[in-house]
């Protein structure tokens, strides 16, 4: 029997706090996880139960680094290494990693797939593909590879995913003038900057400031449950062939607030509090990831959608270019970013 190698996972967790009394402030926060054994496996990791991966996954969206994650040497790759290999790369094609960027999965999911999508909970493996999440009993591991090609095949599944769709106002198809409306599984990337970068390197750049919406259903053995997550993605692109996300380091800082609500005809609004409030300030050198939402829900969904209302200021600067190419993308109360 081959054996599992196992890792404790500490989190160190950045959490928005807002007060209708005084004004917001963000601070960094240990998280203490020593009940969050994972194991490798087969290249995936391992979680005892879905409690103990929530923990995780929760903390990771919030914000979270990984301290004692299972390394290469286990012979896991998180997917969120993979793309970013990937997207370096001008010629690069790899139809089943193009389809999992196609998720546009939450930060903790990036970094807890690996890099075919997988991952196992309890005696279930979890595969993503086909805009699909799939459920594999462990105990037919020797036949992931025929349940991949035959994915009809697959007893238990659930629809998956995010992609990018027109956004709208009261089911009329006119974008938003106060509030943005989105489906579970959409994407608005409205605000884009394109520029010439002078340096380190001279090339065509482009700022892209998106919000998207993660859906997935799942169930237990009574009942159909779902979750919904709303994220802002802070990127930079480069062009090759098309544009793929480029690697240089950034300079970001966020002065965000807003609401998020999650709206399910038949069932009513639900406000995904506490009230959205960032200000924050990093270098990152991918896609910088900020969860505005989450929901998580029961039974049947209908055209269910979020409504967002986000404003404040995003600036965006690769570190060392020129100052021109600095962008602040800002929007008030009145005339939000969404």
């Amino acid at each position: 029997m081959k054996m599992r190698r196992t890792a404790a996972l500490a989190i160190g967790v950045l959490f928005a706090l807002s007060s209708c009394q005084k004004s917001s402030s963000v601070i960094s926060e240990e998280i203490n996880t020593q009940d969050v054994p994972i194991a490798v496996d087969q290249g995936r990791l391992v979680f005892k139960n879905v409690t103990t991966f929530n923990k995780a996954l929760t903390a990771l969206n919030k914000g979270g680094s990984l301290e004692g994650i299972p390394g290469k040497e286990t012979g896991f790759q998180s997917l969120n290494a993979a793309l970013e290999a990937f997207n370096l790369q001008d010629d690069a094609q790899d139809k089943q990693l193009e389809a999992l960027a196609d998720f546009h999965f939450t930060p903790g999911q990036l970094y807890l797939l690996n890099s075919k999508g997988e991952i196992q909970i309890g005696n279930e493996i979890i595969w993503y593909q086909n805009n699909m999440k799939y459920y594999i009993s462990a105990e037919k591991q020797n036949e992931l590879a025929y349940f991949k090609a035959n994915p009809d095949k697959v007893e238990k599944k659930f629809k998956a995913g995010s992609k990018v769709l027109p956004v709208y106002e009261n089911g009329s198809g006119e974008i938003a003038a106060d509030y943005f409306n989105m489906g579970f599984n959409a994407g608005d990337a409205r605000h884009q900057y394109e520029f010439v970068q002078q340096t380190p390197i001279v090339g065509n750049r482009k700022y892209v400031h998106e919000v998207i919406s993660f859906f997935e259903g799942y169930s237990d053995s009574f009942f159909y449950y779902w979750a919904t997550y709303l994220t802002l993605r802070i990127k930079l692109e480069w062009k090759g062939k098309k544009w793929r996300p480029a690697s240089e380091l950034r300079n970001i800082s966020t002065n965000l607030a807003g609401t998020a609500t999650v709206n399910v005809p038949g069932q009513g609004a639900y406000f995904a509090g506490p009230n959205i409030s960032f200000n924050t300030a990093v270098q990152a050198n991918s896609d910088y990831v900020l969860l505005l939402g989450q929901f998580n829900g029961s039974g049947t969904l209908g055209t269910a959608y979020w409504t967002l209302n986000l404003y404040g200021s995003i600036t965006h600067h690769i570190a060392g270019d020129v100052s021109q190419n600095q962008w602040t993308n800002a929007g008030t109360a009145q005339a939000p970013l969404w």
